[in-house]
């Protein structure tokens, strides 16, 4: 089954490969300049607990390219899914999961993003900013479950 791709998932789409065209970018232009020690974990309040080589910032735009396709590959795989056996509610809920799966990948990779800035400034999370991004996640998926609910 095959549903139409809407004008918001082409923006999503579309700012979560600049976000990782960026995020890419950012490591290969910094690489050089990085001292041989980076953060290489931050605990639940932002703060570095351990340092690591340089080379483990290279972690962060390859699990983001992973964790991105492998999501495309559930997003394009309706079955996956298997939503109901009626095809008018199964296109109707599709759409919606689509949409929610293509805003969650666009939100992880600009943690991913965020994350690695700060490894490459050597600074500590901000604990706001997990904060925010942990509700921005929750939000996301309560607002296109119960809209998922309501098609149904």
């Amino acid at each position: 089954m095959k549903t139409e791709t809407s004008t918001f998932q082409r923006i999503m789409e579309l700012i979560g490969i600049t976000i990782i065209l960026v995020l890419i970018f950012h490591v290969i232009t910094s690489y050089t300049s990085l001292p041989d020690k980076i953060p290489g974990h931050f605990n639940a309040q932002g703060e570095i607990t351990r340092y690591g080589s340089k080379a483990e910032i290279l972690i962060m735009p390859i699990f983001g390219i992973l964790m991105y396709i492998g999501l495309t590959l559930i997003q394009i795989n309706p079955k996956v899914w298997s939503v109901s056996s009626r095809e008018d509610v199964e296109t109707k809920v599709y759409h919606n999961l689509k949409s929610m799966i293509i805003s969650l990948k666009v939100q992880l990779i600009g943690f991913f993003l965020y994350i690695a800035y700060n490894q490459i400034k050597g600074t500590n999370l901000s604990i706001d900013a997990t904060i925010i991004f942990i509700s921005i996640v929750l939000m996301t998926l309560v607002f296109f479950i119960t809209r998922a609910y309501r098609k149904n």
